[in-house]
């Protein structure tokens, strides 16, 4: 029997086991790399706040609550906390096979959705850095959710229903695009239905889903509750988060279905789009329009569709400036979704198409491998830079006594890894520096910026004065180290490029 298993399903199993050896080292090179930008902020500077406060302003309180366990479970050091990662992203794999399993989808088509998902190219955020990893657990959650909602559909059962809400509220916890559960339900409900799709208009098929209001009830709660949430911050401000005009969004969503389209290129602006690109991605959907058609799976690709929009508003809505892959990875599972399907019908013809729909396979898990090798090595030299600052930051005399700390000229980004955009103050914190410690931070510029150059120029022709304790220190970052420059020249420099370019300054 195992046999005959074996050989029914051998073009899949090789194409899993192509994906698999492939998979695991970019899961190992996980280990080699270190803390950056909004882990610190997370796990070291908010943690002397509430339990349910994030300096965000974001409604994720068990998101929160987590980062506060975690390092008092594991310290600092980076490893277990990749290891979570691991898990929470093999846990999801195996959801999303169990999900499409439930489904009527064939061991086949299973396994193609995993192997899809498995190496995506844009996975590289929620994998190698922390702080994305919550979209992971939202994906876990949304999964188990329609896991047990299928059980409840199909098996009356009662532990699946219960499973649904609790992951629901688990998903909402950790973050607010888990929003969208309940349109998700419809649409595998709706997909299940299939010919019967009109018993939608029936009380009975609407019944289940008054149990999700006792959720979003204790969700809206703390939202009201929430003093210090997003909705009860002053207007203005430079934050990512807000809620944008219908214009905005809808041009946010087109960005995330560009780039969901585009796997293989780097996260796009619709503003750098190019021509070839354009074409590219007409023939991307053509494709999908033909397989299927050809493999008769229409209704299944309309689901998977309704997916990928559903799941693409709440980000296209309130983080429309943030260019984020983490948000492409709840998306990207409709997409599976569809594929599943598909695949599915491939491996159980008899013809030559099987060893096609293998070879796509591999070549997507090949090419998604190495895109995730080249951003990992991003990731790596990103958490080197950090610990280079830290290193020398360490060897700043008494930093218990520093108030204020202006930092010239440091990393942003290095490639598609953010390095210190923000969380230094936690990092800070992390090596000695008192919570209270105010920053003037001035990052380093994208191309050559004649004003940043002259600034930098300026502040390392200044003389490095002897300084004994002083609550205002001046430093430039160079290389990892940090150079002080403390004096009055500096605060020549620092206090007119200031007052000329007030938005290359970040306090906080």
């Amino acid at each position: 029997m195992r046999d005959g298993l074996l050989r029914k399903h051998a073009w899949p199993l090789a194409a899993a086991g192509v994906a698999l050896v492939l998979l695991l080292p970019r899961l190992a090179s996980l280990l080699e790399l270190g803390f950056v930008a909004d882990d610190f902020a997370h796990l070291v500077e908010d943690r002397p706040q509430p339990w349910y406060f994030a300096q965000d302003h974001l409604y994720r309180p068990l998101r929160n609550a987590t980062f506060r366990v975690l390092p008092a479970l594991f310290g600092l050091e980076p490893e277990p906390y990749r290891f979570l990662v691991m898990a929470g992203f093999l846990t999801c794999l195996v959801l999303l096979f169990v999900f499409v399993r439930l489904q009527g989808v064939g061991l086949a088509g299973a396994l193609s959705a995993c192997v899809f998902a498995a190496l995506h190219p844009r996975n590289q955020r929620v994998l190698y850095w922390f702080a994305a990893a919550q979209d992971i657990v939202v994906a876990c959650a949304v999964l188990a959710s329609l896991i047990g909602w299928s059980l409840f559909r199909q098996r009356a059962s009662r532990a699946g229903y219960v499973l649904a809400l609790v992951s629901f509220g688990v998903g909402l916890g950790f973050k607010e695009p888990a929003i969208v559960l309940p349109a998700l339900l419809v649409i595998v409900d709706v997909h299940r239905l299939g010919a019967d799709w009109r018993a939608v208009r029936t009380a009975r098929f609407w019944r289940p889903y008054l149990g999700l209001l006792p959720v979003l009830g204790l969700y809206a709660a703390f939202l009201l509750l929430y003093p210090e949430g997003r909705l009860r911050q002053a207007e203005g401000g430079t934050s990512i988060y807000g809620v944008s005009t219908l214009l905005q969004s809808l041009l946010a969503l087109v960005r995330t279905l560009f780039n969901l389209v585009l796997p293989f290129a780097r996260p796009l602006a619709l503003r750098d789009v190019t021509a070839p690109q354009l074409a590219c991605a007409v023939l991307v959907l053509a494709a999908v329009v033909l397989l299927a058609v050809w493999t008769r799976t229409r209704r299944a690709w309309g689901a998977a569709a309704a997916w990928v929009l559903v799941a693409s508003v709440p980000t296209s809505v309130f983080a429309r400036t943030n260019n984020g892959d983490q948000y492409l990875f709840l998306p990207m599972l409709g997409i599976a979704f569809g594929l599943a399907w598909s695949f599915d019908a491939l491996f159980h013809s008899r013809t030559w198409v099987r060893a096609v729909g293998c070879a796509v396979l591999m070549l997507q898990a090949f090419f998604g491998a190495r895109y995730l090798a080249r951003a990992q090595e991003e990731w790596r030299v990103a958490g080197e830079l950090v610990q280079r600052t830290l290193q020398s930051a360490r060897a700043l005399p008494a930093p218990e006594t520093l108030s204020t700390l202006v930092v010239v000229d440091l990393p942003h980004m290095n490639g598609r890894a953010p390095v210190l955009n923000n969380g230094l103050k936690g990092a800070l914190m992390s090596v000695g520096f008192p919570p209270s410690l105010s920053l003037e931070v001035n990052h380093q510029r994208p191309g050559m910026d004649p004003a940043q150059e002259a600034l930098v120029q300026g502040l390392l022709a200044c003389p490095a004065e002897p300084v004994g304790p002083a609550p205002r220190r001046t430093f430039v970052w160079a290389h990892g180290a940090l150079l002080e420059r403390t004096g009055a020249c500096a605060d020549r420099w620092v206090q007119e490029d200031e007052q000329r370019r007030a938005l290359a300054w970040v306090r906080s």
